[in-house]
């Protein structure tokens, strides 16, 4: 029987942590490996500021990059975003309790603890919510294993404590809980992780009974073109037949018809949102948690001004995987109904794609031609800062409305002229020497 090689932290918490994780795999043999991280080597630096990422995570990953170990374990809040290249989470456990807790002289509320008392936290969030509601205390690093962190209280070093309520329970210490705290906690807070390199097939096999995720949805972000369905691409046709909800953006109302699954609408027109990205973000993650294979259908291409990296790296950071599939972005069908070649051999060899809004962060790089997304409103700004930055007035311009849509509308003109023009729908402009045809309104 294979026996494998398992490397932890050597903190109480750490060991107990590898425990629990075997005592779910009791047919699977193991040898211990402890490492101190570079966190627990360098106590002074402190949480509340700006840490390396992999602060408790450095030496583990090494140790299994070299070949010296099979596996780590894990708290999965610990977890650096992205992981080394080579390494993967092959198993998420399902989360213990991710409250926090107060631990207290006297076992003090919140609420009663003496005016300007020094609270110790290991996190900014912590730190955050306890001044919200206490911005009379003097909040502190804290940083040590569970043990010396209570020392901390004990000693009189410290009035009160901030700690994990899954650490004090692993530990058997929940006798030590003043209070449950009522704050919003790390989305992998009560989780443990284990990971491996990423070629080690077999050990996915081993764990995958205890992976969480097995239960979970899929989640694609899809780009859906600039709203023609015939400009959809086949692969985006795949992954939305088979999605259960499929979240879209305005483009993409004519081509979410044809699809069964459930329909919310998450765009934004007119500087109206449907939902704030940060609670888009969390309904994709939650529809994934609960079984559901997840489309976002975003106008043109999601990597291009469509938020697709914020939505990415929120559902990464949680462990989702996350299909990405291109679609035709709104430069490319704009300069397709126009006529334009973007770049031309001896006229233009580069390309800038740039956002039109808001006014005052417009920029006017130097680039042979120059695309401008949702520039409607904000024509004559964009005019007077390329020419400053030294165009020339006749520079042709061509503004692309609707591109590829029935109600699709073209006007050329020049740089000069672009001021005049009052337009408030959304539009693509064009500018430089390869949109040149009859510079005219």
């Amino acid at each position: 029987m294979l026996k494998l090689t398992i490397v932890s932290r050597n903190s109480p918490l750490a060991l107990r942590q590898v425990a629990e994780v075997f005592a779910l795999l009791p047919d699977v043999k193991y040898r211990l490996r402890t490492a101190p991280s570079y966190g627990d080597k360098h106590k002074n630096i402190s949480l509340l500021d700006t840490p390396p990422p992999d602060i408790f995570t450095r030496e583990l990953d090494r140790i299994l990059l070299r070949r010296q170990a099979d596996a780590a374990v894990h708290s999965a809040k610990d977890l650096p975003y992205p992981l080394p290249e080579g390494l993967a989470v092959i198993a998420l456990l399902p989360a213990g309790d991710q409250r926090d807790a107060l631990v207290s002289r006297n076992n003090l509320p919140l609420r009663k603890l003496p005016r300007g008392a020094v609270v110790g936290t290991s996190s900014p969030l912590r730190r955050q919510e306890l001044l919200s509601r206490r911005p009379d205390l003097r909040i502190v690093s804290l940083r040590g294993n569970i043990g010396e962190r209570l020392q901390k209280v004990d000693s009189g070093q410290m009035a009160a404590i901030v700690v994990a309520v899954c650490a004090l329970r692993r530990l058997g210490l929940a006798g030590r809980i003043a209070e449950i705290l009522p704050f919003p906690t790390h989305p992998l807070q009560g989780h443990l992780a284990v990971t491996a390199r990423a070629d080690r097939q077999n050990l996915r096999k081993i764990f995958q009974p205890l992976d969480t995720r097995r239960t979970w949805g899929r989640a694609a972000l899809i780009g859906a073109g600039p709203g023609n369905p015939l400009l959809l691409t086949k692969q985006a046709d795949i992954y939305l037949r088979q999605a259960d909800i499929i979240f879209y953006d305005d483009l993409a109302r004519n081509i979410v018809r044809d699809y069964a699954a459930r329909k919310i609408y998450a765009g934004k027109r007119k500087g109206r949102q449907a939902y704030p990205q940060e609670i888009l973000n969390e309904k994709l993650y939650q529809a994934v948690k609960a079984g559901y294979n997840v489309a976002r259908l975003k106008g043109g291409d999601p990597f291009i001004f469509g938020r697709g990296g914020e939505e990415l790296e929120y559902l990464q950071k949680r462990l989702v995987d996350v299909e990405i599939v291109p679609g035709i972005t709104a430069a490319s069908a704009a300069a397709a109904a126009a006529r334009i070649p973007l770049t031309y051999r001896g006229r233009a060899s580069s390309v800038a794609l740039l956002s039109g809004h808001p006014a005052h962060k417009i920029k006017t790089p130097a680039a042979d031609t120059l695309v401008y997304y949702m520039a409607g409103t904000t024509l004559p700004e964009i005019s007077a800062k390329l020419r400053r930055s030294g165009l020339p007035p006749r520079t042709p311009a061509v503004c692309v409305l609707n591109a590829s849509l029935p109600a699709q509308s073209i006007i050329r003109t020049t740089l000069k002229d672009l001021k005049r023009l009052k337009i408030k729908d959304p539009l693509i402009l064009i500018v430089g020497r390869t949109a040149e045809n009859n510079a005219k309104i």
